[in-house]
């Protein structure tokens, strides 16, 4: 619309902007993951981080972009009270 040219089609861009879609697309190619959890306001936060548990967990925004909202939890004592804060302000995240 722009006349800007681009070497990506329009449906790539959408797809990539939708982190939980492109994950979906991304893992059905067969490319591995770490275990990956996302969150809904989820209350039982401990359960989350079970699920999700490695060394470090990686919390992130749906929607933040360019590294905002992205949080990096050494263990899953620090793990918690950042889940618990993104859920109280009803934020949809990726663990």
């Amino acid at each position: 619309m722009m006349k800007v040219f681009t070497a990506l089609e329009s449906q790539a861009l959408v797809r990539s902007r939708d982190k939980l879609r492109g994950l979906r697309i991304l893992s059905r190619a067969g490319l591995g993951f770490p275990k990956t959890v996302f969150s809904n306001y989820f209350k039982n936060v401990g359960a989350i981080i079970h699920k999700a548990a490695g060394v470090l967990v990686v919390i992130k925004l749906m929607e933040g972009t360019q590294g905002i909202g992205v949080v990096l939890a050494y263990n899953r004592n620090s793990a918690e009270p950042i889940l618990e804060a993104f859920n109280g302000s009803q934020a949809r995240v990726i663990v």
